[in-house]
């Protein structure tokens, strides 16, 4: 996967998933200590469904890595 902006896009540039806003928060914390996402791969899918609802819901949870950013 490749990470742009909030979110992470397939090989296709399709996204497939978004960051919360409270995780683009701790991105931001992370940047200011000097650290960068470098990569982000799949790391489990989830499917999760509404009590009420009979559709599923596919989640990625991704696997990030986060590198000191070159001086």
């Amino acid at each position: 996967m490749t990470v742009k902006d909030d979110e992470c896009l397939d090989e296709k540039e399709k996204s497939v998933l978004k960051f919360s806003r409270q995780f683009v928060v701790q991105i931001e914390n992370m940047k200011e200590k000097n650290y960068v996402l470098k990569s982000a791969k799949v790391n489990f899918i989830v499917y999760w469904k509404k009590e009420e609802s009979e559709q599923e819901t596919k989640i990625i949870l991704p696997e990030l890595v986060f590198g000191k950013k070159p001086i």
